[in-house]
C-alpha cells in the first residue's frame, strides 16, 4: 500500500499546480464588468486577427528605431480605438454576447485567409464568397482552416458566452461605456499629435490599410454587399433595353454567315503562357499555329468573376462599373440578338453571373457523368460536345464559359494523365506546398488549357466555317509572390498577375478568303494596350453591328476590318 500511495502521489499534480490551476480558473471566470469583457476581446482581435494590418504597417510606415515603435504604437491605438466603438456598438444589451462570440468566430476566418493567401475582403470578395458554389467552398475549407477557427475562434468565444458577467443598471453601464471610449480617444490622440504629421501622410498614401483592418472592415463591406442585393429596388425584375435600334450593315444582302466562338477563361495570368514568352512550354499546340494572334497588353476589368465576366458584357466600362447597374441593362448578347444574331451559352463554370439570363443557355452539372468529369466538377473538354459540326446557316455566337485555372485546387483542373510539371501540389491548401509545386500544379492547367483550346480550334476549322474563335480570361492570379495567393484583391491593391489576363484570335480559312478581317493587320497591333473595356465593341464589330451603343474606338478590330 506504501509503494502504491507513493506512485500515486508521483503521477498527481502537486499542491503548486493545483493551485495555479484554481487561481486560473478563478481569473477566467471571475464576474466582469462589460467594459473589461469588450476591452479584452478588442486586444485579443487586435493582436492575434489583425496580423496582416501589422505587416502592412510594419513595411509602409518609412520609420526607424524609436520612432518606428511610437509610429506602430500610434496604430495599434487607432486599431483598438476602432474595434471598440465598432464594437460597443453592434453589442447592446442582451446581444452583448452571442454578437461578439460571432465576431470572433468571423475573424478568425477572416484572418486566416488574409494571413495566409493575402486575401482582402472588400465587396467584391465578399460578393464571391456568397456566390461560391459548394464544390469551391469544400476546396476552401482545408483542415488549416478548420483547426485555426477552433482554437482561435470558437474557443474564445465560448469563454465570451460563459463569463459570468456583474449586474448594473443600464445608466451606468452607459457612463462606463462612454468613459471608456473617451479614455482610448484621449490615449489615441496623445499618441498621434506629437508625429501627426508623419502619420497623417502615411494615412494619405495607405488609404487602403483601412480594408485590412479586421473584422470590422469584412463588416463593413458585408453589410454594402448586402444592402446592394436585398436592399431597396434589389428584387426589381424590369431591365433596361439597349441598342434596340441594332442592325447588321448587311441586313437584307447575301453573305456568308459567321461563327464566332468567344471562350471566356478563368484565372488564366498572360505571362504562364509560352505563346507570351514564358520560358516553360505550357502552350506548345497553340505556339506552334501560324494562324493564332496573342494580344499581349489585355487588362482585366477587376480581380474575381463576379464582376469581370458582367464587366465584359456590359456597356459600362471598368472606371464606372458597378454590378447593380450592370444586372439593371441588357449587355451585349441582348444586342445581338435585337440585331437577329443567334446567341448561345455554355456553362461549366457554375453560373454565368446574370450575363446569360435572356440567351438560351446550358449548364454542365457539377456531378455529371463522363471521361471528362470527375468530382467535385467537370473539367472544360467536356465543353466540346456542345460545337456545332457544320458551318451556321446564320450568323452566331456560342459563348463556352470554363472553369479554367480556379484554384485553390488547381489538380482538380485537369486529368492525371496532363501531370506534365511535378511535383505539383496535389491539396487545397496550397500555402502548405512548395511555391513551385504551387507553380507546376497551375502550369498544368495552363498546359491543359493548350490542349482544349487547340481542339476546338481544329474541330472549328474541320466544319470549314466561316468562324473566329476568341478567347480571354476573366483575371489573373498570384501564386504565392510576395505571400499573396489567388485572386480577389482590390484593384488598387491587385498586383499585375492578378489583372494581366491573355487574349488570343483565331480566323479559320474560310474567314480570311472573305478579307472581312485582315490577319496582318492584326499583327501589327498584338501589343496595343486593350482590357475587358474592349469587349463589347469587338463583338458588335465582328458582326458589323450598326448601333448608337457601339463605339468604334473601343472596337480593336476595327482598323483592320474590310
Amino acid at each position: 500500500m506504501a509503494q502504491l500511495h507513493k506512485e500515486i502521489t508521483a503521477t498527481s499534480p502537486d499542491a503548486a499546480t493545483v493551485a495555479s490551476r484554481h487561481r486560473l480558473a478563478q481569473w477566467l471566470w471571475q464576474p466582469r464588468e462589460r467594459e473589461t469583457v469588450l476591452l479584452t476581446v478588442v486586444a485579443y482581435l487586435a493582436i492575434v486577427h489583425n496580423l496582416s494590418l501589422w505587416q502592412h504597417a510594419s513595411a509602409t510606415l518609412g520609420l526607424e528605431g524609436v520612432r518606428a515603435l511610437f509610429g506602430l504604437v500610434a496604430v495599434g491605438m487607432a486599431l483598438v480605438t476602432i474595434l471598440t466603438v465598432v464594437l460597443g456598438l453592434l453589442t447592446p444589451g442582451r446581444l452583448f454576447r452571442p454578437v461578439l462570440a460571432l465576431l470572433i468566430v468571423a475573424a478568425s476566418l477572416c484572418s486566416f485567409y488574409m494571413d495566409a493567401y493575402g486575401t482582402v475582403f472588400d465587396r467584391g470578395m465578399i460578393a464571391s464568397v456568397l456566390e461560391t458554389n459548394p464544390g469551391e467552398a469544400v476546396d476552401l475549407m482545408t483542415p488549416g482552416v478548420v483547426s485555426w477557427v477552433l482554437i482561435s475562434g470558437i474557443v474564445p468565444a465560448l469563454w465570451v458566452l460563459r463569463v459570468p458577467l456583474k449586474q448594473r443598471r443600464i445608466l451606468r453601464g452607459a457612463l462606463q461605456r462612454t468613459g471608456l471610449i473617451a479614455m482610448l480617444v484621449l490615449l489615441l490622440l496623445a499618441v498621434v499629435l506629437p508625429q501627426y504629421r508623419t502619420l497623417s501622410f502615411w494615412g494619405r498614401q495607405h488609404r487602403d490599410v483601412r480594408m485590412l483592418v479586421n473584422p470590422t472592415f469584412p463588416l463593413y463591406a458585408l453589410y454594402r454587399e448586402t444592402k446592394s442585393r436585398f436592399g431597396e429596388g434589389a428584387g426589381q425584375t424590369a431591365v433596361a433595353l439597349l441598342g434596340m435600334d441594332a442592325r447588321a450593315a448587311y441586313a437584307g444582302a447575301v453573305h456568308q454567315p459567321l461563327r464566332v466562338i468567344f471562350v471566356v477563361g478563368e484565372t488564366v495570368r498572360a505571362d504562364h503562357l509560352q505563346l507570351n514568352g514564358y520560358t516553360r512550354p505550357t502552350t506548345p499546340m497553340l505556339a506552334a499555329r501560324a494562324d493564332l494572334l496573342s494580344f499581349v497588353n489585355v487588362t482585366s476589368c477587376a480581380t474575381y468573376t463576379a464582376a469581370s465576366v458582367p464587366c465584359m458584357f456590359s456597356r459600362l466600362n471598368a472606371d464606372h462599373f458597378q454590378r447593380k447597374e450592370a444586372r439593371a441593362q441588357e449587355n451585349v448578347l441582348d444586342v445581338l440578338q435585337h440585331a437577329g444574331i443567334e446567341v448561345s451559352w455554355v456553362e461549366n463554370n457554375d453560373k454565368c453571373h446574370g450575363v446569360c439570363s435572356r440567351v438560351p443557355s446550358v449548364t454542365i452539372a457539377q456531378d455529371a457523368n463522363g471521361a471528362h468529369c470527375k468530382p467535385p466538377a467537370c473539367l472544360d473538354t467536356s465543353l466540346i460536345a456542345y460545337l456545332p459540326d457544320a458551318p451556321p446557316r446564320h450568323d452566331e455566337l456560342l459563348v463556352l464559359h470554363t472553369v479554367g485555372s480556379h484554384g485553390p485546387a488547381y489538380f482538380h483542373r485537369y486529368p492525371d494523365s496532363m501531370r506534365y510539371f511535378t511535383p505539383d501540389c496535389r491539396r487545397e491548401d496550397v500555402q502548405n506546398c512548395t511555391q513551385q509545386e504551387v507553380v507546376n500544379a497551375y502550369d498544368n492547367t495552363v498546359r491543359y488549357l493548350d490542349q482544349f483550346l487547340n481542339t476546338v480550334i481544329e474541330h472549328e476549322a474541320a466544319t470549314g466555317a466561316n468562324s473566329i474563335v476568341l478567347y480571354v480570361s476573366d483575371h489573373g492570379e498570384s501564386l504565392g509572390e510576395n505571400g499573396t495567393y489567388l485572386h480577389g484583391l482590390p484593384n488598387v491593391l491587385a498586383p499585375e498577375a492578378q489583372r494581366h489576363v491573355p487574349m488570343l484570335v483565331w480566323t479559320s480559312p474560310a474567314e480570311q478568303e472573305t478579307g472581312f478581317l485582315s490577319h496582318g493587320c492584326l499583327q501589327q497591333h498584338m501589343a496595343d494596350p486593350l482590357s475587358h473595356d474592349n469587349i463589347f465593341d469587338t463583338l458588335l464589330g465582328l458582326f458589323s453591328i450598326q448601333s448608337d451603343v457601339y463605339e468604334a474606338g473601343q472596337d480593336f478590330t476595327w482598323p483592320c476590318r474590310g
